[in-house]
């Protein structure tokens, strides 16, 4: 259940983490950015492939590698824990860290139920709760950055998000809604989370509506139009489609208002027009992930949380109502949802 590989030896000014999950997400982007950060120390790392867990451990420099999530929580050197395993083991793995008083970072979805965030959602919002933050990277980016800063203090805004997904088989595990809560939930997440950001304002009413194969019910749960309406009267189209070429062109955000006009490719580009005159800056493609880790260890420091607590339950609840509307075929208001809710 537990191997330790090297005697324990507190570093001072060092935040002890762990990790849960030892997938792509965990070995290629998450353990690369938490390594090369220096304030850190990895403590341990918990997979239900042991070998699994053991090989990373060694490669990374882990105090010990384990096969159950319990030794993670019962370290007490582990101040924070990242979360990366199957969607459907995200919601429990974070309500047991917030109980044990661990600051957490999941990665996207939070959760795959209404129950599992009404009980993270009251958890987390306790007084002296520990930091929650969930890996929607890409409000992180400097592209968005960049956007904000081009329409703070203008609203509302109209938004559009293109998402180019991507096929995947539909015997896929982030495919089925058990294990990985379908695509809406599980990837195009991100773009309710980035238009909420750029909005600055968490989504009140969700409306989804995708292709259908003619002359039967069956619909596709990943070629998807998303209607936002954000508190703050802005409006946000998804366009979240897997029939895309892969080859081609995947993210475009485009924002209006105020007068100003605002575009961002594939978070390489970007675009900001005003008063007739346009800005452009080009780069390296940065999805913001290093920039969210950074965030997230600033917080559990003793700063304010990576982003609003209304986004990140607001974009949750997005999801998972956008689920409903393509089901259902109808808008979903946040009132009226809470009030089904207390019936």
């Amino acid at each position: 259940r537990k191997v330790s590989l090297a005697p324990h030896r507190k570093t001072p000014g060092r935040m002890g983490i762990s990790v849960i999950g030892a997938g792509n997400f965990t070995r290629l982007i998450m353990l690369p950015i938490l390594s090369g950060l220096g304030e850190l120390e990895l403590r341990g790392i918990c997979s239900a492939r042991g070998m699994s867990a053991l090989s990373t451990a060694k490669k990374r420099g882990f105090a010990f590698a384990a096969t159950d999530s319990e030794e993670i929580f019962a370290d007490v050197d582990s101040y924070a824990v990242c979360i990366t395993t199957r969607h459907n083991l995200h919601a429990q793995l974070v309500i047991d860290a917030l109980k044990r008083g661990k600051h957490v970072f999941v990665e996207k979805p939070l959760c795959l139920t209404h129950a599992e965030l009404a009980e993270i959602q009251a958890l987390a919002s306790e007084p002296g709760a520990p930091i929650l933050s969930v890996g929607c990277n890409r409000r992180f980016a400097p592209a968005v950055d960049k956007l904000r800063g081009h329409f703070l203090g203008v609203a509302p805004l109209s938004i559009s998000y293109r998402f180019g997904a991507g096929e995947l088989p539909p015997d896929s595990w982030p495919q089925d809604d058990i294990v990985g809560g379908g695509r809406l939930v599980g990837e195009a997440t991100h773009a309710i989370d980035t238009c909420t950001a750029i909005a600055g304002s968490p989504p009140v009413r969700v409306y989804a509506e995708s292709t259908a194969v003619v002359g039967a019910a069956r619909t596709s749960d990943d070629r998807v139009f998303i209607t936002l309406r954000h508190e703050n009267g802005s409006i946000s189209s998804i366009s979240y489609q897997a029939g895309n070429d892969r080859g081609g062109p995947k993210e475009r955000i485009e924002v209006f208002g105020g007068g100003r006009s605002g575009i961002v490719d594939d978070f390489a580009s970007v675009e900001l027009w005003r008063g007739g005159e346009v800005e452009r800056d080009s780069g390296k493609r940065d999805k913001g992930h290093k920039a969210g880790f950074e965030r997230f260890i600033a917080a559990c420091r003793g700063g304010r949380p990576p982003f609003p607590h209304d986004e990140m339950f607001g974009v949750a609840w997005a999801a998972l109502m956008a689920i409903r509307s393509l089901r259902d075929g109808m808008p979903v208001s946040r009132d009226a949802a809470n009030q089904e809710g207390s019936a």
